[in-house]
């Protein structure tokens, strides 16, 4: 009963907020004239500066102005918020998350006996005073126990690993029996650039999208440019396992990727 409390609340918080979006500034729109090659710079620097906070386990930062404040999600679904205001500081174990179908964003929320949080985190390039263009505006409501609502605007960004950036052989899933085999061949292709899905899964190349949420990863849109295999096959298997998901991402020492999703573990290695 209290998560579903927590979500009507998050979807009233949301519904009476989202008409306040982050208009379009000099430094996004002149990137958008001189090409993605400068966006695409600009990201992978983002990630080298916040490299060590990722191998800490922080999955997401966010940071705001006027007032100042700073919030950080770890991989084991913790929160934590500093602000300089009276609101003072929160935090929150066993953090969950959810994506409404009415809102193109990531939605996170926790209930404690000192109170509650919630996280929008909206696909929308947002202009942050500390570090320049980030990819994601980012709005916090939260309320201490005998307090009034407070209320956070401001940038993030996930830290993801670069290491996704490359080519992977699928090497083994879970769901198969000992009499299945997967297809020779079969490979996926991570663009951290494009946010592009390339590859073969054994029916013919595909091509899709994905974003990277820090120790999540969201496959979706997946399409065939020319399916050439029956329905029943387990290349078509494990297209479906794949797409429209968000799956938790392991990637072990650079050279072996695990995306698990429903109990079901696909394996991959670094292709050579």
């Amino acid at each position: 009963m209290r998560f579903y409390c927590w979500v009507a609340w998050i979807l009233l918080t949301a519904s009476c907020t989202n008409s306040e979006r982050v208009s379009k500034n000099s430094q996004e729109i002149k990137l958008d004239k001189e090409g993605a090659k400068e966006r695409v710079d600009h990201w992978l620097l983002l990630q080298e500066r916040f490299s060590k906070d990722r191998q800490d386990g922080v999955d997401f930062i966010a940071f705001g102005k006027n007032p100042d404040w700073q919030l950080v999600i770890t991989k084991n679904n913790e929160l934590s918020i500093a602000t300089k205001t009276d609101f003072g500081s929160f935090g929150a174990p066993n953090l969950e998350g959810m994506e409404p179908q009415d809102l193109n964003a990531m939605v996170y929320g926790a209930q404690t006996q000192k109170g509650t949080i919630s996280v929008m985190v909206f696909s929308d390039s947002c202009l942050s005073h500390e570090v320049g263009l980030l990819p994601n505006r980012v709005k916090i409501s939260a309320q201490k126990a005998d307090r009034a609502v407070a209320q956070f605007i401001g940038c993030g960004l996930y830290l993801n690993d670069p290491t996704l950036h490359d080519i992977w052989a699928v090497r083994s899933w879970s769901s198969l029996d000992s009499t299945e085999k997967i297809p020779k061949g079969a490979y996926l292709e991570f663009n951290m650039q494009t946010n592009r899905i390339y590859g073969n899964l054994g029916c013919g190349e595909i091509t899709g999208y994905f974003d990277p949420m820090g120790s999540r990863l969201k496959i979706y849109r997946m399409d065939y440019a020319d399916k050439n295999c029956a329905e029943e096959s387990i290349s078509i298997s494990l297209f479906s396992a794949l797409n429209f998901s968000t799956h938790e991402l392991i990637i072990k020492d650079g050279l072996e990727l695990r995306l698990i999703s429903n109990g079901d573990t696909i394996t991959f290695i670094k292709a050579d």
